[in-house]
């Protein structure tokens, strides 16, 4: 008998991977949670409402509460989990690896670095909580 391939493409292949890094970031997100339940507010920017803003502003929906921001931010997480699944199959299928990885992890900083800039939301400077700065010396050495 002859042995058949049945492997999945690798476009497909690559949005799985995608759903799958999605998955695992929201499971985590909601451990973290759990075991830091005093911890205030989002655990961090991606935690945010902020994502749901951006999608709220780019689609120009006026007086969306919290609750629909919180959507558009999961809708946001899901979609572009997958995108980016994709686009790193794309640069595996073409330079290989580890080009590919390398290429991915600029693109994820560049994105970062430059489109929550120029839609507006960029993350607030947070201050420390204690002394974590370095403290200066009034006398010279």
């Amino acid at each position: 008998m002859k042995s058949t391939n049945k492997r999945l493409p690798w476009p497909v292949r690559s949005v799985i991977a995608g759903t799958t890094g999605t998955a695992m970031m929201t499971l985590v997100y909601a451990t973290e949670r759990r075991l830091r339940s005093s911890h205030p507010g989002p655990l961090d920017y991606d935690d945010s409402l902020v994502p749901g803003q951006i999608v709220a502003s780019i689609m120009h929906l006026p007086h969306v509460t919290g609750r629909e921001e919180n959507e558009l931010g999961l809708a946001l997480r899901w979609s572009y989990g997958s995108v980016f699944g994709l686009w790193h199959g794309v640069l595996r299928h073409k330079l290989g690896e580890p080009r590919a990885s390398a290429a991915f992890g600029a693109t994820l900083m560049t994105a970062t670095l430059t489109m929550f800039p120029l839609l507006g939301r960029t993350p607030r400077e947070r201050k420390p909580n204690g002394p974590t700065q370095p403290r200066r010396s009034s006398s010279p050495r």
